[in-house]
């Protein structure tokens, strides 16, 4: 089930390219925008090429294959697609799990559940209205990211945090423009480093730092990406305050 999910964040992910413009979206391209994503909405890194390894290994499996994500990165592909949660996702695309003695469980919308082994028949029915399926699945697939992207909200960086702005296709394409994220847009923010604690009681650090576009060492309250060059920003340490804060 996994493997659907993954294939439905890259096939949103195209539909915002194509609509910006970029006809043709590399695969690292689109890697790369989630992988952004993920790190944003929860903090934690997934990398391009992990993600374009499993994109690739799920367009390749066979229906009983599946590949198995981390809970962070299924939490906010979910997100990324408008899901509530994994159960909201697994309950509106109507997929079925094995149960312990190979039959189908098939999920419904009113939570009941129905036993079936006539998978032939199934395989037939596919097979017979192949063209149709086909075009009827390009169209909900078509209408979704189009409502989903019509929907979807839109934060930059201004002066020392995010705010919510609407979509610039030039921002976008340059990277300035970012979904939205409750976390970042309440949290992340540039600070003076000498007006609040670089620590927490327990030692772990409060502050990350980065540097901009100018070189200049600049302080977040927040783990993330800088701002303007996304680098992923490093936590303060003792080091770094006696020889860039508190000089002599």
């Amino acid at each position: 089930m996994h493997k659907k999910l993954l294939i439905q964040a890259f096939e949103k992910a195209t539909e915002i390219q194509i609509k910006q413009g970029i006809s043709t979206p590399s695969k690292s391209h689109l890697a790369t925008i989630l992988s952004d994503f993920i790190l944003e909405n929860s903090s934690e890194s997934f990398g391009v090429r992990s993600l374009r390894n499993y994109y690739k290994t799920a367009l390749g499996a066979n229906e009983n294959e599946d590949i198995e994500l981390k809970s962070y990165v299924i939490k906010s592909l979910c997100e990324y697609l408008n899901y509530e949660d994994y159960s909201d996702f697994i309950l509106k695309n109507n997929l079925k799990k094995k149960d312990d003695d190979g039959g189908m469980i098939i999920l419904l919308p009113e939570g009941e559940v129905t036993r079936s082994n006539a998978k032939t028949n199934t395989k037939t029915f596919i097979i017979e209205n192949k063209i149709i399926l086909s075009i009827c699945l390009f169209v909900i697939i078509s209408i979704i990211s189009i409502n989903s992207f019509n929907q979807q909200r839109w934060m930059a960086w201004e002066g020392n945090r995010y705010t919510e702005v609407p979509f610039d296709s030039e921002k976008f394409k340059n990277g300035q423009l970012l979904p939205y994220n409750e976390t970042l847009f309440k949290y992340f923010k540039k600070v003076n480093p000498d007006s609040i604690p670089f620590f927490n009681k327990d030692g772990s650090a409060r502050v990350w730092y980065g540097k901009n576009i100018q070189g200049e060492l600049e302080y977040f309250i927040a783990l993330g990406r800088h701002p303007e060059t996304r680098k992923t920003l490093k936590p303060i340490t003792q080091y770094m305050i006696d020889k860039y804060v508190r000089t002599p």
